[in-house]
């Protein structure tokens, strides 16, 4: 894809360039969701979390899956692990892989509740 012109006066005011592919980044990275799938035949368990109409697809170890389990369509978790990040010229960044390596159960709780509570600790 060519880079794109935009006049003013007959004279270039700016040259937009297309956004390039780049390589996948893994880095640490953390996913929210609801639990609806924990599954698979070998080492590597299939997870699948769901967030306001995303889908997240995961694996995780065998060991971190059976925690997982009695949170199956139950409240949201927070998974912690290893993203795959890939950016594509047209839609943006885009999670290829992830790995889920520990997580944390999320609380519904409204944000002035969250702040009433922290008040209350004494520091």
């Amino acid at each position: 894809m060519n880079d794109v012109n935009l006049y003013r006066r007959s004279r270039i005011f700016c040259i937009m360039r297309p956004m390039q592919e780049m390589s996948p980044i893994n880095q640490p990275d953390y996913v929210d969701g609801e639990l609806i799938h924990v599954g698979g035949e070998d080492e590597t368990v299939s997870v699948r979390l769901r967030e306001e109409g995303t889908l997240h697809r995961c694996t995780t170890s065998v060991q971190v899956a059976r925690r997982l389990e009695s949170y199956l369509y139950g409240p949201p978790i927070r998974a912690f692990g290893t993203a795959n990040w890939v950016r594509h010229e047209v839609t943006g960044w885009e999670l290829q892989r992830f790995f889920i390596e520990e997580f944390v159960p999320l609380e519904d709780k409204t944000l002035a509740r969250a702040l009433s509570e922290l008040e209350e600790l004494e520091l």
